[in-house]
């Protein structure tokens, strides 16, 4: 019996997806210490990057145009899908959209093996972060002799959106004296270079998107990123539509170019409809 490769194609994405997310540090529901590390190049401890998150069969990826201003096939369809009010359209630009988030490199105080990862932090804890550093009684928490650990508390909110609150410990602590040792800037990763390593090209980005080099209609991306029943209805509805539009074009001898354009016109109609 032959090897079902779709399958296998599927168990592949998932893993990978996967692996891609456990790369990051997540912080658990509850109170999580951690200590953020300075820049390597004396400037921002973070570094503002876009990521379209539930990607299918890669789970999340960076955007190049938040992240580097450089052009993203997956923003393009968002743009495109805006145009479109119908509940197929915006439950696919909910999925696909672009979300900012600040990228920076942590030690997770609270894991038995401690070392250096990275955390994509959201909006909440970076505004928290800085306003504790410009708090003239905190300062620089993120020197490595001088700064001080820092406890982020995720909490269940309303809605199913995750609450974020941030505070900085009051004792000074250098991180030699947490981890047993020195460490140096050679450990720290530079954030742009760890970003521009993972950062996918334009046309690498369009196979993730589509699952492969071709490019999907809107019909078929409802079906790939969707729920299955309304995708599917979408699509009997826009194939009994061509049907019968191919009926009416073999009544004549010939069938002109706008008239093939009205029936592609009327496709997309329907598809705006839905």
């Amino acid at each position: 019996m032959a090897l079902d490769l779709e399958l296998l194609k599927k168990e592949f994405q998932e893993a990978v997806a996967q692996q891609v997310q456990e790369e990051y540090w997540v912080p658990e529901m509850g109170e999580s210490l951690i200590r953020v590390l300075p820049p390597v190049d004396g400037k921002l401890f973070y570094k503002k990057v876009g990521i379209h998150y539930r990607l299918a069969g890669s789970g999340m990826e960076f955007c190049p145009k938040l992240t580097a201003d450089d052009q993203c096939p997956i923003c393009e369809v968002v743009e495109e899908l805006r145009k479109s009010k119908s509940p197929a359209a915006v439950q696919l630009v909910n999925r696909l959209a672009v979300v900012e988030r600040y990228l920076m490199n942590i030690i997770p105080l609270s894991e038995d093996q401690k070392k250096v990862r990275q955390y994509i932090a959201p909006k909440t804890v970076r505004l928290a972060l800085l306003k504790i550093i410009l708090d003239p009684d905190y300062g620089d928490i993120t020197d490595l002799e001088k700064g001080r650990n820092v406890v982020i508390e995720k909490v269940q909110g309303g809605g199913g959106f995750v609450n974020y609150s941030v505070r900085a410990k009051p004792r000074e602590i250098s991180v030699r004296e947490i981890l047993g040792r020195e460490v140096t800037f050679s450990e720290i990763p530079d954030l742009n270079d760890f970003v521009t390593k993972r950062l996918k090209t334009y046309d690498r980005l369009k196979v993730v998107l589509y699952g492969g080099e071709q490019e999907l209609a809107m019909e078929e991306l409802v079906e790939r990123y969707s729920d299955s029943s309304k995708s599917e209805t979408v699509k009997k509805e826009v194939e009994s539509d061509i049907t019968k539009q191919n009926v009416n074009a073999d009544s004549g001898n010939k069938v002109s170019i706008d008239e093939m354009m009205k029936i592609a016109q009327s496709v997309v109609s329907q598809l705006k409809r839905e």
